[in-house]
C-alpha cells in the first residue's frame, strides 16, 4: 500500500489578555508660558494690571494695548542688561508689571508705568526619570511664586510717559508687596541626583555569595547586588572511619552547606596478628575519632638463592627458589618461595643407544637442571632400502639428537588397482588385451613392484550414453575392473517432462528444449506461445496490471480500473487498499489570561480523522507572530517584565524548551488516531504581564498529520 503524507497548515492561535494596568512614571513634562491679567487694586488704576511671564521666553508677545511699549524693545533691553548682571534665567523667572496713570505718592502727576520683576523659581518635583544604574534624573516644574524682597527679587523701572522721573526704590516695592505673582511660570529642569534605595532581604545564590534586590525609592529602577557569605563554621563531628564532617553557614542568609574531610590522624605502634597482617590504633586530633588500622604485611625481601636442603616439603628445590622475609611495620619474618625461571633448553645430545639430554638453567638463582629421555623414533622419518630379495632394511633416526638406529624386514605390499593395456603399458604377447588386464603390488615401504594378471569381468555400462547423430546415442560394454570396454548405439528417449526448458523468440513463438533421458543432446522445437492464467498486481491508485505468462516466460501484459464491488475499501482483483486521506484539523484555538494570570484553554478542540486508516500527527512547528517570542514553558513569569510579549507553549504533553521565534513538537507515531474517529488537543501556556488588554495572534501551529505507521 502506498502512503501520501498530507502536511496541514491551519492553525491560527489568538490569545486574548485581561489584566490590571500598571503604573509607568512620566519621562518628561509639558512646558507652558502664561499671561495673567489682574485687577488693579489701586483706587487711582483705572485700567487693568497685566502680567506676564516667564524671563527668557523668545516666542512671548505682548499686548499691543499697553501704550509706549514699544512691541519687544524694550523688553530685549532689560533681557540684555539682566543677562549681563549675572546668570539670572536658571533661578528667577520674569514679571511685566503695567498700572497706566499711576499717582506717585509725592506728586499730583499721574503716568503711565512698566515695572519689570524678576521672581527666584520655587520648584517643586513632579517624577523621576532613571538615567543608570546609580542616578536618575529628578523632573521639577517652578509652580509657585517666592516674596519679591530681600534677596529674592529684582526690579527694574521706567516711566513711559510725562516727566523721565524714575521711581525711587521704595515706591518699587510698595509695589513688589503689593502685586507679587501668586503662580509659578511653568519653567522645568531636571537635576541629577543618586538613587534612594530600598532593599530587599539577602538569599543565597550558590556556595560563594548572596543577592538581594534594591529599589530606588524615587524612579522605581530596581537592580540586584550581591556579596560574599559572612560564614561561619561549626565543630568537627565524626562522620565515618574516614571523615569528619561540619556544618558552615551564612550570617546574613539561609546559605548552609555540609562540609566532609579525611580524619587528621595521629598512629600508635603496629602488632603482628599472626595471619598475615598487622594491626595499629589511629586517632583524629579534630573530632576525636578512635579506631584501628589492619593492613597486609609491608614486606621487604632479601635476595633469591638456591638451597640444597629440604627447606620446606611442599616447594622441592628443583623446582623453586627461596628468599627471606620481614615486615617493616611490625618485624615479623618469613620466607618466600617461588618457581625457577628457567632458560630455554639446550639442544639434544646422545646421551646412550636408549636415551639423550639436554639441560637448562634458572637465570634467578642459576640452579642447572638436567633432563634425560629416551630416544624418539617418528615413523615419518624412517627411511627403507630395498635389499632385492624380498626384504628391505629400515633406518630409524631419532628426531631429537639424531641417533640411527637400523632394522630388516620383509617387504609390506600394497595390492594395486587393475588397469588395461595400453600406450603407457604396452601389451604382453602372453597376455591378450582383449581377454586380460593387469595389477601392479607396490611395496608400501621401499617402492618393490610385482606384476599379476587377470581376465575381463564384462558388464554393460550404466554410465552415461555418448551423443551420435540427432536420432541416436551409443554406450560401450567395460570390464568392471580396468574399464575396458566395446561400442553399443540406441535411440534417443525423451520421457523426463521435467527437464523441458523453454525460450522466447519473439512474441510470437518460444523454442522448446527436451533433453535426452540418457545423452547430453537436447532437441530444439519452435512452438507458438500459451498464455496462463491472469493475475492481478496493483499498478497505480486507480488501475491495476493484469499478467498472463507463458511457460516460457514471456507476460502478456494489460491494464485494468479497481473494482471494489464488496465495498470493503480493496480491490476485489488486486487487494490494493482503496484508501481516503481526509483528516480535519482546527482552525483557531484561543487562550485566555484573566487579571489573576491563570490561562484557561477550551476543551472541545479535536482532530477528527475521516480517513480509510489510522493516521497520526508525526509533529507541529510552533511559530511566534506580531512581536512575541517563545521561551521555555517552565519559565516563572512573575519574574519577567512586564509587556516582554514573551509565551511557553504545551500541546498534548510536549513543551517548548528553547528560547527564541520557532519550536517543534514531535509526537513519533505516538499521537495516533484510528479511522472515524477524533483526538482532543490539549493545550497550555505561560505569558509574561501586559500593562493593557490583548486581542492578538501570538503563534502559528503547523500539523504534520500522516498514516500510522506499523498498522
Amino acid at each position: 500500500m502506498k502512503k501520501h503524507s498530507k502536511v496541514f497548515k491551519a492553525l491560527t492561535l489568538l490569545i486574548c489578555l485581561v489584566v490590571c494596568v500598571v503604573g509607568v512614571k512620566s519621562d518628561a513634562f509639558a512646558y507652558t508660558t502664561k499671561t495673567t491679567t489682574y485687577t488693579c487694586p489701586r483706587t487711582l488704576c483705572s485700567n487693568n494690571l497685566l502680567i506676564s511671564g516667564p524671563y527668557g521666553n523668545t516666542s512671548e508677545t505682548v499686548d499691543s494695548n499697553v501704550p509706549f511699549f514699544g512691541g519687544k524693545t524694550y523688553l530685549s533691553i532689560y533681557q540684555t542688561y539682566f543677562d549681563n548682571v549675572s546668570d539670572r534665567y536658571n533661578t528667577y523667572h520674569m514679571y511685566l508689571i503695567y498700572c497706566p496713570k499711576y499717582k506717585n505718592s509725592d506728586t499730583s502727576i499721574f503716568r503711565d508705568t512698566m515695572i519689570l520683576m524678576f521672581a527666584k523659581h520655587g520648584y517643586t518635583t513632579v517624577g523621576y526619570t532613571q538615567y543608570n544604574a546609580s542616578q536618575h534624573y529628578a523632573n521639577q516644574v517652578c509652580d509657585h511664586g517666592t516674596d519679591f524682597r530681600g534677596s529674592n527679587v529684582y526690579a527694574l523701572s521706567q516711566t513711559l510717559c510725562g516727566e523721565n522721573a524714575m521711581l525711587d526704590d521704595n515706591t518699587l516695592v510698595e509695589l513688589a508687596d503689593k502685586y507679587q505673582a501668586q503662580n509659578g511660570c511653568g519653567k522645568e529642569k531636571a537635576v541629577l541626583e543618586n538613587h534612594t534605595w530600598s532593599y530587599g532581604a539577602w538569599y543565597s545564590s550558590g556556595d560563594g555569595y548572596h543577592t538581594r534586590t534594591k529599589t530606588c525609592t524615587g524612579c522605581g529602577y530596581s537592580a540586584k547586588e550581591s556579596d560574599n557569605h559572612t560564614l561561619s563554621a561549626s565543630d568537627w563531628v565524626n562522620s565515618s572511619s574516614s571523615e569528619h564532617k561540619r556544618t558552615t553557614t551564612c550570617s546574613v542568609c539561609d546559605y548552609s552547606k555540609t562540609e566532609n574531610a579525611s580524619h587528621q590522624f595521629t598512629y600508635g605502634k603496629w602488632t603482628d596478628n599472626n595471619n598475615g597482617t598487622c594491626t595499629r590504633t589511629e586517632s583524629c586530633s579534630l573530632c576525636g575519632y578512635k579506631g584501628s588500622k589492619t593492613q597486609n604485611h609491608s614486606i621487604s625481601r632479601d635476595q633469591w638463592e638456591y638451597y640444597f636442603t629440604e627447606v620446606d616439603t611442599e616447594y622441592s628445590y628443583y623446582d623453586y627458589h627461596k628468599r627471606d622475609t620481614k615486615c617493616t611495620n611490625c618485624g615479623f619474618s618469613g620466607m618466600e618461595f617461588e618457581p625457577h625461571t628457567f632458560t630455554e633448553f639446550s639442544s639434544w645430545s646422545v646421551y646412550s643407544e636408549k636415551k639423550h639430554e639436554r639441560s637448562k638453567y634458572c637465570t634467578v638463582c642459576n640452579y642447572t637442571h638436567i633432563q634425560r629421555q629416551n630416544h624418539t623414533f617418528l615413523e615419518s622419518d624412517y627411511i627403507y632400502e630395498d635389499n632385492n630379495d624380498g626384504t628391505h632394511t629400515i633406518k630409524k633416526p631419532c628426531a631429537e639428537c639424531g641417533y640411527i638406529k637400523t632394522e630388516i624386514a620383509e617387504h609390506n605390499r600394497v595390492t594395486g588397482e587393475w588397469f588395461k593395456y595400453g600406450t603407457e603399458n604396452p601389451y604382453d604377447e602372453e597376455y591378450d588385451h582383449k581377454e586380460y588386464h593387469q595389477r601392479d603390488n607396490v611395496c608400501s615401504d621401499c617402492g618393490n613392484v610385482e606384476s599379476e594378471h587377470a581376465e575381463h569381468e564384462w558388464y554393460w555400462v550404466t554410465d552415461s550414453w555418448i551423443y551420435v547423430n540427432d536420432d541416436r546415442h551409443s554406450r560401450t560394454k567395460r570390464c568392471r575392473d580396468c574399464d575396458f570396454g566395446w561400442y553399443y548405439g540406441d535411440y534417443h528417449h525423451y520421457t523426463n517432462k521435467d527437464a523441458v526448458t523453454y525460450e522466447s523468440i519473439d512474441e510470437h513463438q518460444h523454442t522448446k528444449f527436451q533433453p535426452c533421458d540418457e545423452c547430453d543432446y537436447i532437441k530444439e522445437t519452435a512452438e507458438n506461445h500459451k498464455f496462463g492464467t491472469a493475475v492481478y498486481t496493483q499498478f497505480s491508485s486507480s488501475q491495476h496490471q493484469v499478467t498472463q505468462t507463458c511457460v516460457c516466460g514471456e507476460k502478456y501484459i494489460t491494464y485494468a480500473d479497481h473494482i471494489d464491488q464488496n465495498n470493503d475499501y480493496y480491490c476485489d482483483k488486486c487487494g490494493y487498499l482503496m484508501t481516503r486521506f481526509s483528516v480535519t484539523v482546527p482552525t483557531t484555538m484561543v487562550l485566555t489570561m484573566g487579571t489573576d494570570g491563570e490561562v484557561y484553554s477550551p476543551s472541545e478542540v479535536v482532530i477528527v480523522n475521516n480517513s480509510t486508516a489510522a493516521v497520526s500527527v508525526s509533529q507541529a512547528d510552533i511559530t511566534s507572530k506580531n512581536g512575541w517570542s517563545i521561551v521555555p514553558y517552565s519559565t516563572n513569569m512573575a519574574s519577567e517584565k512586564v509587556d516582554s510579549k514573551q509565551i511557553g507553549f504545551e500541546m498534548n504533553g510536549v513543551q517548548t524548551v528553547t528560547d527564541g521565534s520557532s519550536d517543534s513538537f514531535v509526537y513519533g507515531n505516538e499521537w495516533s488516531i484510528e479511522k472515524d474517529t477524533s483526538s482532543a488537543v490539549v493545550y497550555d501556556a505561560v505569558v509574561s504581564a501586559t500593562s493593557s488588554p490583548i486581542d492578538e495572534q501570538v503563534l502559528e501551529v503547523v500539523f504534520i498529520v500522516d498514516w500510522k505507521t506499523n498498522y
